[in-house]
């Protein structure tokens, strides 16, 4: 097996584009929350009165790809907006596959996820391992202080990082 220091140096320039620009992208870092969950009419009164209002409470503003008008495709908005923002949200309510792909390149991209799900759905093995903070519809206050609390520490923590 080679040494890795017998490895050739490489100069920025040699590093693929996705190389360049996660680094561009990360070294942008904002105050924005990243917001991965479906868009259903089930998850609404979830995203208003309580993802929405927590990350503003917060100092964070909320993006939701669904509400952006992006240049480039759909899903290198959503990568970029990944890279960019200081925390993710992840929500996995519905079992959608774009939803544990997007927390898995969020973990890859070393951001901070807050796990959210309604109350009642299941989670797969592979990220049950996380903190989750179920949501109950009929909660929604409770549901908000918890989030608002929870993206406060995990401020907290990627500042101390």
């Amino acid at each position: 097996h080679r040494d890795l220091h017998s490895f050739p140096t490489r100069r920025s320039s040699d590093l693929s584009v996705e190389v360049q620009r996660e680094f561009r992208e990360s070294a942008q870092r904002t105050n924005e929350l990243f917001i991965i969950m479906a868009f259903r009419p089930e998850t609404n009164e979830f995203r208003n009165k309580v993802v929405k209002p927590a990350a503003e409470a917060c100092g964070l503003l909320p993006i939701l790809i669904d509400e952006q008008e992006p240049e480039e495709a759909i899903s290198e908005a959503i990568l970029s907006a990944i890279r960019r923002s200081v925390l993710v949200l992840c929500d996995l309510s519905f079992e959608r596959p774009n939803t544990y792909f997007e927390a898995g390149f969020a973990k890859g991209a070393m951001r901070r996820i807050v796990f959210t799900c309604r109350t009642g759905e299941h989670v797969h093995f592979d990220v049950s391992q996380f903190k989750i903070m179920f949501w109950d519809v009929t909660n929604l206050d409770s549901a908000r202080s918890q989030l608002e609390n929870r993206l406060r520490s995990a401020l907290a923590n990627v500042s101390r990082q």
